[in-house]
C-alpha cells in the first residue's frame, strides 16, 4: 500500500474515532482531540511533500548532468537557410519564419511530438531490429506534425505534413483566401479552416503534380534539411522545457 493511501485510511480511522467519542465525551474533550488529528495529518503531509521534492531534485540533477549542447545541425541550418525561430519559453509550439521575395514562409510544429511515439509501433520496430544482425542503431520513428503556410499579399497556401526519418511527407494542400484565414489563432478562424475543402490526400494526386509541388516547396526551403532541423530542435527544446517543468513543479511542491 502506498504512503498516500495509508495516510488517507489512517485519517478516516482517526476521524471516525473522534466522531464515536463525541457521543460519550464532553465538548472540551472533542476540542482537544481534533488538533491531534490535524497535527498528525500535517506531519504526514509534510513528509510526503519533502519526499516528492527530494525525488524532483534528484531528477533535475540527473537531467542537468545528462543534457547535451544543441546539435550543430541547429546552428548550421539557421545560418544557411534564411529561417529564423520565433519561440516563447514555456510554449509548446515553435514557428519558423522566412522571407522569400514577396512571400513569407511559416513553419509550425510542436516540440512535444518528439515524445509522443506510439509504444506499440516502437516495440514492433525494435523487435525487427534484433532480427537483423547487421542493422545499425535503431532510429526513432516518432512523427512530428508540421504545418507550412506560404503567405502572399492576397492569399495563402497551407500544407499539412509529417516529419519522419528526416523526410517531409506531405498529407494535404489547402489554398486560403487570405493570410489571416490561414494564420489566425482564434477558435473562430480554426472552425472556418475546417469548413474549407482540404483537397484530396496528397498521395492520391497525379505523380507529376506531386513531384512538381515537392520541387515548388524545396525552392522555398521545405526540404530534408528542414526535416533534420525540426527533429534535432525538437529534441533540444523538449529537453529544455522538461527541465523547466521539473523546476516549476518542485517550486510548487515546496511552496507554503
Amino acid at each position: 500500500m502506498s504512503s498516500l493511501a495509508a495516510f488517507r485510511i489512517a485519517s478516516r480511522i482517526g476521524l471516525n474515532t473522534v466522531a464515536r467519542q463525541s457521543i460519550r465525551v464532553a465538548p472540551r474533550a472533542i476540542a482537544m482531540a481534533r488538533p491531534a488529528v490535524a497535527v498528525r495529518a500535517f506531519t504526514v503531509s509534510s513528509r510526503l511533500q519533502n519526499s516528492l521534492a527530494s525525488v524532483l531534485s534528484t531528477e533535475i540533477k540527473s537531467e542537468i548532468a545528462t543534457s547535451e549542447p544543441a546539435s550543430e545541425v541547429i546552428g548550421s541550418f539557421l545560418k544557411s537557410s534564411g529561417f529564423s525561430v520565433v519561440e516563447t519559453e514555456g510554449k509548446d509550439e515553435v514557428e519558423l519564419v522566412k522571407k522569400n521575395g514577396a512571400e513569407t514562409v511559416h513553419v509550425f510544429f510542436s516540440v512535444s511530438d518528439i515524445t509522443n511515439a506510439d509504444p506499440e509501433t516502437f516495440y514492433e520496430e525494435e523487435a525487427a531490429e534484433f532480427e537483423q544482425e547487421n542493422q545499425e542503431e535503431f532510429e526513432d520513428p516518432t512523427p512530428i506534425r508540421a504545418n507550412v503556410v506560404i503567405e502572399k499579399a492576397s492569399s495563402a497556401l497551407g500544407v499539412e505534413a509529417i516529419v519522419q526519418n528526416n523526410l517531409i511527407l506531405i498529407e494535404s494542400v489547402t489554398p486560403y483566401p487570405s493570410a489571416e484565414a490561414a494564420l489566425s489563432n482564434t477558435a473562430e478562424a480554426d472552425y472556418k479552416r475546417r469548413e474549407i475543402y482540404q483537397g484530396p490526400p496528397f498521395s492520391n494526386l497525379d505523380e507529376n503534380v506531386q513531384s512538381s509541388f515537392e520541387s515548388y516547396l524545396e525552392a522555398r526551403g521545405i526540404n530534408n534539411e528542414l526535416a533534420d532541423f525540426i527533429t534535432e530542435y525538437s529534441v533540444h527544446r523538449e529537453n529544455k522545457e522538461y527541465l523547466n517543468w521539473l523546476k516549476n513543479f518542485k517550486t510548487f511542491v515546496e511552496a507554503a
